[in-house]
């Protein structure tokens, strides 16, 4: 087959089986929950088609139960706007076609399996265009596999939605001509286009994605400029002018977002600072009291500054792969949420981001050359406020494709290495 066909192709091999087995599991869930949901850790609350009060996540916030005035909860705060006016379409039109709950439940959940199966394409794409086809099934492997992936689908939760955005930016970003010089590669200005229907998309989801698409922007821009003045990009004078002319419309867009919550933003950072709950059996508070004590004397705030930061860097990498106790007090109905979240966290989560973590240094320079790094910032800014006292997995998986990438690519190397170690026993 020639190259031309399979640069063509829509769906490549490696995610063939991924693909089909990702389906299946998701209609045994679909059929499962609909008998028995699923619980979770919040009290009363299940996910599935079959939910009662189907748990999307701060579903207070994003929207009004039995209510004819759509729009969010009754908190007073308010996020971006797309989420909760996609909840509430979907209550609105199954409110007049007279059809019961568990009806919006499947829209929203099919919905947020859409999102994940296109998450899955352009992981897919994007891992193949910049390492090679192996790592791209692996990539694919991984992502189905993980137990968030079938678990906000079948929740709904906002969640699945930035990562699909977030897949999206690192397939445009790989397959540019910004970064990728084959004549397959989409043109500039297609890029931007693009880009800009992306960066609405996501900075109108959540602030996140809104703090996301500005490191796109800027890093990009970036890029495109220091290219063209090293002549590695041509680009007209008009060319040049609507790229710039977008990508400002696309920051003020994201600014402009960023504004209208500052409210929720505040209230947000606010409730990072105290957060509730253990740290691994020790209450938050009691550490907190504690660090305080030592800034007190003379000559220990060096200790309560050691201290602070040996408790956030612990807290922030144990609690993205989600090995931490509950961070709020709800009612425990069910032991299986939290022992399958610490499971999960231990087997799962730990070992992709330790593999990535490494994946960095070993494959830096492609990082770099293929625009890889730009996704990389921005998913560390966007992780960054966890460092204040809120880690847990649905920040990380949010951003998790560029993450997920680097740790199949370096799962390949591991798994190269045994086999060399087997044949040569053999031998």
């Amino acid at each position: 087959m020639q190259k031309g066909n399979i640069n063509k192709r829509i769906f490549s091999e490696s995610i063939k089986y991924p693909l089909i087995f990702f389906l299946i599991i998701l209609t045994i869930f679909y059929v499962y929950t609909f008998f028995h949901p699923i619980p979770t850790p919040i009290s009363s609350k299940t996910i599935g088609l079959g939910a009662d009060f189907l748990a999307i996540g701060d579903r207070s916030f994003y929207f009004q139960d039995n209510s004819s005035n759509y729009g969010y909860g009754e908190s007073g705060l308010k996020g971006s706007f797309l989420y909760p006016l996609i909840l509430n379409c979907l209550a609105f039109i199954t409110s007049q076609l007279g059809l019961s709950s568990i009806a919006w439940n499947t829209s929203v959940i099919f919905l947020a399996s859409l999102c994940a199966i296109g998450s899955l394409f352009f992981i897919d794409k994007s891992a193949n265009i910049i390492f090679d086809k192996r790592t791209a099934n692996i990539a694919s492997w991984i992502f189905v596999l993980c137990p968030y992936t079938i678990f906000y689908c079948i929740s709904g939760g906002i969640t699945i939605y930035i990562t699909l955005g977030v897949a999206f930016f690192l397939y445009i970003i790989s397959k540019s001509n910004i970064f990728n010089s084959s004549e397959f590669g989409i043109k500039i200005p297609l890029t931007i286009v693009f880009l800009l229907l992306n960066i609405l998309f996501v900075s109108s989801i959540r602030p996140t994605g809104s703090i996301f698409s500005i490191v796109v922007v800027i890093c990009i821009g970036l890029s495109i400029h220091i290219k063209s003045l090293r002549n590695l990009i041509k680009l007209s004078k008009t060319e040049k002018l609507i790229i710039y002319s977008v990508f400002t419309f696309c920051l003020v867009y994201c600014f402009y977002q960023l504004k209208i919550n500052t409210s929720y933003l505040s209230f947000t950072l606010n409730n990072f600072v105290s957060e509730g709950g253990r740290f691994f059996g020790l209450e938050r508070e009691l550490i907190r009291d504690k660090i305080e004590s030592f800034a007190v004397e003379d000559f220990k705030y060096i200790k309560s500054y050691f201290y602070l930061i040996l408790w956030k860097v612990i807290d922030f990498v144990g609690g993205l792969s989600d090995i931490r106790d509950s961070h709020a007090l709800y009612g425990i109905t069910s032991l299986f949420p939290s022992m399958a979240r610490v499971f999960v966290g231990i087997f799962i989560l730990y070992p992709i981001n330790l593999l990535a973590f490494f994946g960095i240094f070993i494959y830096w320079k492609k990082i770099y050359y293929s625009g890889l790094w730009i996704t990389l910032v921005g998913a560390f800014i966007c992780l960054a406020p966890s460092l204040l006292g809120v880690a847990m997995s649905r920040y990380l998986i949010m951003v998790y494709p560029p993450i997920l990438i680097i740790s199949a690519k370096t799962f390949g190397i591991i798994i190269d290495e045994f086999l060399n170690q087997k044949n040569l026993k053999n031998f």
